[in-house]
């Protein structure tokens, strides 16, 4: 194969299924990098909070009070049409909790934002999620972005997760300015900001996508508790406490995962079953990468297998005691060096994994923080950093304190502090 087959067929493989991913990686995760490690974290796999509902009907808002939905994404459709149409200058002052606002325009826009907080809250005792829709249907529709042709309902997904995100920085504005002496509803904003989160990560049909905004979701709750640590009264910090202390966020990596599988399998099925020429043509429509070879529809399919059943291995290897994951770990490697197409893929799942662990050090981090502001640094002995099974590094700084984890991300440790 020569270079030029070889880069046409590296895009293909990193598109078909993840295009979508990739393009989200560029304005999700690396602009809010989350921490990355050389040493392996447990992830118990349990049950999903939200199960879609196979038959579930796409339910809309008209006449219907949220009281009587039965889908959640429903609500929350509702809750971005009110966010919506806020005026660009009261969305931009959500975008961060910190911004100083003037106390009549604070109080004002705090009016405005209660039924979009109040649909938020609602959601939450709604079960069901199904936001009916999947990242990997290779739809005839498409929208060119730059040079790739990305499918419709690609993109459908990646704008309900921006808006969801927006959603959440305006749930975190609002228990940072909306409620003061109200400590019962600044729980709900955050529980519910929570709730948001993981109704992407298993609501969506999409592989990583919803997983990786629930992240997201999940360092801006992260990065508001460290910094009003001090500031919440008891009762919120053991309710927060215990929502990150839950083990579902483990288990949607493994939701994501499966998905992914999913995701890569049917993809290869719907071109394996193409003439060479209905193959020849998807694939170049999509990506402009120039020539087609012959060849490449049976490569493309075999590729896409192959990574799919190695991600079927990585699941069961992740449970694996340490040794026999570094094993598996080494007939990979030793695989991607005979194989430059799988390292380059592989290489997007070792980002994802990075994320999912440095999350899960974080949510561990936040507890243990809670902890030792109501009981002080003894508490840390009660809260171990899941990297290592060894409570965190406690640092007494100007203002608090920091925790600091063994974990690595891009080369840095994972580190939190809390005012």
């Amino acid at each position: 194969m020569d270079q030029s087959q070889s880069r046409t067929i590296r895009y293909a493989v990193a598109g078909l299924c993840g295009l979508a991913l990739l393009l989200l990686l560029g304005w999700l995760v690396v602009r809010e990098p989350a921490p990355t490690s050389n040493e392996s974290v447990a992830v118990a796999v349990v049950a999903p909070p939200f199960a879609p509902d196979a038959d579930a009907s796409r339910e809309t808002p008209t006449n219907q009070t949220a009281e009587a939905i039965t889908n959640v994404a429903t609500i929350y459709r509702q809750a971005f049409a009110l966010f919506d149409a806020l005026s660009m200058e009261e969305k931009e002052l959500t975008l961060d909790w910190r911004t100083n606002v003037d106390a009549s325009a604070a109080a004002e826009l705090c009016g405005n934002l209660k039924p979009i907080v109040a649909l938020a809250h609602q959601a939450v005792a709604v079960t069901n999620c199904d936001w009916g829709m999947d990242a990997a249907t290779l739809d005839t529709n498409s929208v060119q972005i730059g040079t790739f042709q990305v499918s419709a309902r690609a993109l459908e997904v990646m704008h309900t997760a921006e808006q969801a995100r927006s959603l959440a920085r305006m749930m975190v504005w609002n228990a940072a300015h909306c409620r003061e002496g109200d400590s019962v509803g600044l729980g709900d904003d955050l529980a519910a900001t929570l709730r948001l989160g993981q109704s992407l990560s298993h609501g969506f049909s999409g592989g990583f996508l919803g997983y990786l905004t629930d992240g997201a979701i999940e360092r801006l709750a992260i990065a508001y508790l460290a910094d009003t640590a001090g500031a919440l009264p008891d009762e919120v910090a053991a309710r927060l406490k215990q929502l990150f202390d839950d083990e579902q966020y483990e288990g949607s990596f493994y939701s994501a995962l499966d998905s992914d599988i999913r995701m890569r399998r049917q993809g290869a099925d719907r071109i394996a079953a193409m003439s060479p020429e209905e193959a020849k043509k998807a694939l170049q429509q999509r990506w402009g990468e120039g020539p087609v070879p012959p060849t490449f529809q049976a490569q493309f399919v075999a590729a896409e297998r192959q990574f799919a059943e190695l991600e079927g291995e990585y699941a069961q290897a992740l449970t694996l005691p340490e040794a026999q994951y570094q094993a598996w770990l080494d007939k990979l490697h030793t695989m991607e060096q005979a194989d430059t197409v799988l390292a380059s893929e592989w290489s997007d799942l070792d980002r994802i994994t990075d994320e999912a662990r440095a999350v899960v050090v974080q949510r561990a981090m936040v507890v243990a923080g809670l902890a030792v502001v109501q009981d002080g640094p003894d508490a840390l002995a009660s809260h171990p950093d899941p990297a290592t099974g060894q409570p965190f590094t406690y640092t007494e700084t100007t203002d608090g304190f920091a925790l600091e984890s063994t974990f690595q991300l891009n080369g840095k440790s994972v580190k939190l502090s809390f005012k």
